[in-house]
């Protein structure tokens, strides 16, 4: 391992940690989406029956002791109850904003690291072929092979180590903002392409 990392270079700390912030937020992200998950369906069905009959106020400390983006949203409208219906349309929409915010919390910090990475990973390759033009004689044909295939080896190293993190990254089809772009694919946001 000591190797490798010797091969890669200094960018490889580089590379370690945009993985391990990238890791990182991605735990994070599913963790928060297993603790908000509830039932919908059930959730709403239940909500529905308390105020149609007339249990506006129970229906509303339900929704707020259940965790999850649904459960604040119907919450947030119960709590404006006496408004007009395009008034509540007004809050839950609102409401809805709000929670968007909170769901794509740290996702423009994995778009950093997707979109660093790779330049990173190029930055070491041309760093690796940089290493083997500089030895001597080599443009004037006379490269020993030895030397030669060292640079090449840790300037396709340090791509390696950069995409293969990038892919595992992008593995769970994690959904992305709209305005992420998929380079050479033309296709914007949802998931990665294939996935």
């Amino acid at each position: 391992m000591n190797e490798l990392i010797i091969k890669i270079g200094p960018l490889f700390w580089v590379l370690s940690v945009l993985a391990v912030y990238a890791l990182a937020v991605v735990a994070e992200r599913i963790l928060y989406f297993h603790r908000i998950q509830i039932n919908t369906g059930d959730f709403l069905r239940g909500i529905s029956k308390l105020v149609n009959a007339g249990k506006t106020d129970e229906a509303r400390h339900e929704a707020s002791i259940l965790p999850g983006p649904a459960a604040r949203v119907v919450s947030s409208v119960l709590a404006h109850a006496g408004l007009r219906r395009e008034e509540l349309r007004t809050v839950a929409e609102d409401s809805v904003q709000m929670e968007v915010f909170q769901i794509e919390k740290n996702i423009r910090g994995l778009l950093v690291v997707a979109t660093v990475s790779p330049l990173v990973g190029v930055l070491g390759t041309i760093q690796g072929l940089v290493g083997f033009y500089s030895q001597p004689g080599v443009l004037e044909g006379k490269a020993p092979s030895l030397a030669m295939s060292d640079a090449v080896y840790q300037a396709l190293l340090s791509s390696e180590h950069c995409y293969s993190r990038l892919f595992v990254l992008f593995l769970p089809g994690l959904p992305l903002p709209p305005d992420c772009t998929f380079p050479g694919t033309g296709r914007h946001g949802g998931r990665l392409p294939g996935v």
